[in-house]
């Protein structure tokens, strides 16, 4: 039993097709979104390792440049163990040149915003406190 909308047949299927087209477009972006995120993780792994290549180097310079590139390719997205990894290297970088500890000190924080359990990161931020003469800060630091 049809009921009687007042719509005509022609506007009902240009309406069909509107809503089924949206469907896929949704669904398009849905995978769209999930395969860019896949292409971004890949990204900052090669990123992460080309990085750590430098540092093995003893490229230290080359490699916080590496980092750095990796961390603003995240971007906003920093809910990546990967960040809090790529993050941590850097500060791992700056200590090898002997850059100043809180840049070392905001490089481990920024780590730990994003992963609170990588133990790396609490271990040279507490060395970074100590630098800088925050030995209580330290302690309570390595035991968090």
């Amino acid at each position: 039993m049809s009921a009687n909308t007042g719509i005509s047949d022609q506007t009902k299927k240009v309406l069909i097709g509107v809503a089924a087209a949206a469907t896929v477009a949704g669904v398009g972006y849905v995978a769209y979104k999930s395969l860019s995120s896949v292409d971004i993780e890949k990204e900052l792994e090669e990123i992460k390792a080309l990085g750590n290549l430098r540092f093995k180097e003893k490229q230290y310079g080359k490699a916080i440049e590496e980092f750095t590139r990796g961390i603003e390719k995240a971007g906003a997205d920093t809910q990546r163990h990967i960040v809090a990894m790529l993050y941590q290297n850097r500060a791992a970088c700056r200590e090898k040149v002997g850059q100043n500890a809180t840049e070392i000190l905001n490089d481990c924080l920024s780590a730990l915003k994003v992963d609170k359990k990588y133990a790396k990161a609490y271990l040279r931020a507490a060395k970074a406190l100590n630098d800088v003469g925050k030995k209580q800060d330290a302690l309570a630091c390595e035991f968090f």
